[in-house]
């Protein structure tokens, strides 16, 4: 029996329904767009950004380009580069007396001594 092969455009229509995709483009959230303006307007070119941060220069380019998502964790490295931070309502910020905090003391894991051969 002839194996039949889907072609490569059947292949990523199944894949994207596979996977929820949709070929519609969302809006950027606020935060992302306020990213992409801080980096415009800090002047640095993407090389500079990127060996400031630490976030591989060609992830910001598709970051820029709207190809691509940061993690939040690039996107605080980006943010300590430029010398800017995420502004986070009152409202979602913890208040100091919602956080308990241990403070039982902790004491160091003693090192194994090793064994001379």
């Amino acid at each position: 029996m002839p194996m039949m092969v889907a072609s490569g455009r059947n292949r990523s229509a199944r894949r994207d329904r596979f996977h929820g995709m949709s070929k519609k483009k969302r809006a950027s959230p606020a935060v992302v767009e306020q990213l992409k303006a801080a980096i415009t307007a800090s002047g640095q070119s993407l090389n500079q950004l990127s060996a400031a941060s630490g976030v591989h220069r060609g992830q910001l380019s598709r970051f820029m380009a709207g190809e691509r998502d940061l993690t939040f964790a690039s996107a605080g490295y980006i943010c300590e580069a430029l010398g800017v931070a995420l502004d986070v309502p009152e409202s979602l910020q913890l208040q100091s007396e919602q956080v308990e905090v241990d403070e039982t003391e902790v004491k160091p894991t003693p090192k194994k001594k090793q064994k001379k051969k």
